[in-house]
């Protein structure tokens, strides 16, 4: 039984929970001047009436304490209150909300009351609470900032948005509206009733744990029992392994990214064929090597050309016909182009030799010497047309080529494509995958590596791999922690 309070969740001792939700924390050692790895648990006893003892840790968890205990036998049972699902943000008054709306944060605070929120560098945080705000009128919100000038920075810009919002740091007014910003410090005023609160949002999660403890900013959250908690970071901003356990307890696995205003990140969902055979591959130096077993390797590059022209054409029971590894993927496309990536010009024209009306792109400072006369007149002719519906591009042509839809990756490079950040999000409410076919190459020991290295680093960014399931959220939590899994 698990059972919810506030922002708490307790249950009775189960033998190697506690063993299993913990992490480390770095300590120096006041002796001998080194640093020590120091077991901290997320998981701790709480003494309760009579003698009786009950295990209790921050409600974040609970999903990954029921997937344990399932896995282990024992039958879930969820008492207590938890914060039901929200309904649709009131969309009479965010007519009023000047600039795009962010409808896929909207729907993530409708259905969790807990979470991440990322944004990008255009993104203003100010926005997204105002959204919140506007969206549902009876929503009570407290914006906890850890320094003064950061929460009266946010309380003017949520004026832009906003009628009235209160702001306590440094001084204390004797009413808190009903959008409130606070220092940590402030937080429990008693004008700010942190107990009727239904939203919190903290700034900077990496700063409700200054000390490296569960304590200071994190000990207003235990009078905030009803409410929804937001963390609000920037994208690429990663917490240290300790820090970020910390903030998986109380904000839970859920995220939701806001890359620029109006816009959801793409889905990436990545697939291999296998490459094998042909001509012996030359590898007595790196360039003989990419050049005989990928630039101009004929098996290599005839499949892979015959590949984007199918999907080009959208002939796709004749791709699933010819490489069954493709069977289970989605090929259809949604206005976008399939490009196929070369690795530099030479592979570029290349590939265009079984691809004759396949324009080229490359980057506006192509160095033509050493070309042939046939190869110049080749790229002469190029350029990213229109209206084509497959496109050769290098690395430096990728900015050019428009939206991607399907991207088959003949380049054999390392870790993630090259395909540049705009072309990674798109408006809300458009069709947002993005197919990423590789080569499972097995014609030479290092090309298999780097193939891979290259699927290692898909997996790394979580992109979905055709035919590998997905870590579920507990294993993810668990996988993330490898110093207290040794």
């Amino acid at each position: 039984m698990l059972q919810r309070d506030g922002q708490y969740v307790s249950l009775e001792p189960v033998e190697g929970l506690a063993e299993d939700f913990l992490t480390v924390r770095h300590v120096p050692d006041p002796d001998g001047g080194r640093v020590l790895a120091v077991p901290h648990p997320l998981v701790w006893t709480q003494d309760v009436r009579r003698g009786r003892r009950l295990l209790q840790t921050f409600a974040g968890l609970e999903p990954l304490l029921a997937d344990w205990l399932e896995r282990r036998g024992h039958q879930v049972e969820l008492t207590g209150d938890r914060p039901p699902a929200w309904p649709a943000p009131d969309s009479g008054r965010l007519a009023d909300y000047e600039g795009p709306l962010d409808a896929h944060l909207l729907d993530f605070v409708s259905g969790r009351d807990r979470g991440l929120v990322r944004h990008g560098p255009a993104v203003d945080p100010a926005r997204l609470v105002a959204q919140v705000a506007l969206g549902w009128r009876r929503a009570r919100v407290l914006v906890m900032a850890t320094r003064r000038r950061d929460a009266k920075d946010f309380r003017d810009r949520l004026l832009a948005f906003l009628p009235n919002v209160s702001l306590f740091a440094g001084t204390a007014p004797v009413m808190a509206g009903r959008v409130t910003v606070a220092t940590a410090g402030y937080a429990r005023a008693g004008a700010i009733g942190i107990e009727s609160r239904t939203v919190l949002v903290a700034l900077d999660p990496a700063e409700l744990f200054p000390t490296g403890e569960l304590a200071s900013p994190v000990d207003a959250l235990r009078q905030a029992r009803r409410a929804r908690l937001y963390g609000i970071m920037p994208v690429g901003h990663e917490l240290p392994p300790y820090t970020r356990s910390l903030a998986t307890a109380l904000f839970g696995t859920d995220e939701v990214v806001v890359p620029r205003h109006g816009h959801v990140v793409r889905r990436i969902e990545a697939a291999f064929v296998r490459v094998e055979g042909g001509p012996r591959v030359q590898d007595d130096d790196p360039v003989r090597l990419m050049r005989s077993g990928v630039w101009q390797h004929p098996v290599r590059n005839r499949r892979m050309a015959r590949l984007a022209g199918l999907l080009a054409a959208g002939r796709s029971a004749e791709v699933r016909e010819q490489l069954p590894q493709l069977a289970d993927v989605r090929l259809r496309r949604h206005g976008g182009r399939v490009v196929l990536l070369a690795a530099n010009v030479e592979h570029a024209l290349a590939l265009a030799d079984y691809l004759s009306d396949a324009p080229i792109a490359c980057g506006s400072d192509l160095f033509r010497a050493g070309l042939k006369p046939e190869q110049k007149l080749t790229l002469t002719r190029s350029g990213c047309a229109d209206d084509a519906e497959l496109v050769i591009a290098t690395p430096a042509g990728l900015p050019t080529v428009g939206l991607i839809d399907v991207l088959v990756r003949a380049d054999a490079g390392r870790g993630l494509p090259p395909v540049p950040d705009d072309h990674l999000v798109v408006p809300h409410g458009t069709e947002n995958r993005l197919l990423v076919i590789d080569t499972a190459d097995r014609h030479h020991p290092a090309l298999r590596t780097a193939a891979g290295n290259r699927k290692a680093a898909y997996r790394a960014s979580g992109w979905s791999i055709v035919g590998e399931p997905a870590l579920s959220p507990l294993d993810r939590f668990l996988a993330e922690r490898p110093e207290v899994r040794a």
